[in-house]
């Protein structure tokens, strides 16, 4: 007896494999002269135009070229030669994950940090800020970090021409000098005025320091043979004798 075959219609099931795009991604790059040469072991910064979200920091390799991951976001990407002679920024477009920096000669501020007695402190944390625009207007910070020398003096090379900077002093997180405001003119030095330690106070657990003032204030309830001295080296540090407070330039201690 033959077999009947009988056709019907059935639902036909539909699904779909789109993967939404991931928050963060791969970024490429190139750091280039305006002669479209190369920059070898560029220092390449970039900051996020959305809060809260980090930029990333890369070295480009011998050809000018680095890769970083990224936040899908609107960025600046800063890039200078290794000796921060020359430097440029660009606009990475939240929908791009290739970007070109064109550099050209930029600025270096050099100043000193010194004591309220105007005697210079070494191996000081100079923290400046720096204020690029994009276009439309949109502003980005970079940061940079640079210690004094011996002689208490700084240098900040690589800042760009026309951008807004300010500079302090910093001990841990906390700014330990006024903050001296400057605007970049041109390629060149840029000579700030010394930056003197404040009677700056760090606070732990209720003990604070004055170490410009050479006076540890101790406060209310805690070991009096014990505060938290800011160092400028590795950050704040919990010091027990007396001795070694002397030779941090603390006189003498207080309640």
């Amino acid at each position: 007896m033959p077999e009947r075959l009988l056709l019907g219609q059935e639902p036909v099931v539909e699904r779909g494999f789109h993967l939404p795009r991931l928050p963060r991604a791969q970024v490429r790059g190139n750091v280039l002269r305006r002669g479209r040469e190369a920059v070898g072991n560029a220092v390449v910064r970039a900051a996020s135009t959305v809060r809260g979200h980090a930029g990333f920091e890369t070295v480009a390799d011998g050809r000018g070229r680095f890769s970083a991951e990224q936040w899908w976001d609107r960025m600046g990407v800063y890039a200078s030669d290794p000796g921060g002679a020359e430097a440029g920024l660009a606009e990475l477009r939240d929908e791009d994950d290739k970007v070109t920096v064109v550099i050209a000669p930029a600025a270096t501020a050099r100043g000193r940090v010194t004591d309220g007695e105007g005697q210079p402190r070494s191996n000081e944390v100079v923290f400046c800020r720096m204020r690029g625009s994009l276009g439309g207007g949109e502003q980005v910070v970079l940061q940079f970090k640079v210690r004094t020398d011996l002689m208490g003096a700084f240098s900040v090379p690589g800042l760009l021409v026309s951008c807004g900077c300010d500079v302090t002093v910093l001990r841990g997180h906390h700014p330990c000098a006024d903050r001296v405001e400057f605007t970049v003119a041109g390629a060149g030095m840029v000579e700030l005025p010394d930056l003197v330690l404040g009677a700056a106070n760090w606070r732990e657990g209720g003990a604070t320091c004055d170490l410009a003032g050479g006076v540890a204030r101790l406060g209310a309830g805690r070991d009096t043979g014990r505060a938290i001295v800011p160092t400028g080296v590795g950050g704040d540090k919990r010091i027990s004798t007396r001795g070694t407070l002397r030779a941090l330039g603390v006189t003498h201690l207080s309640r």
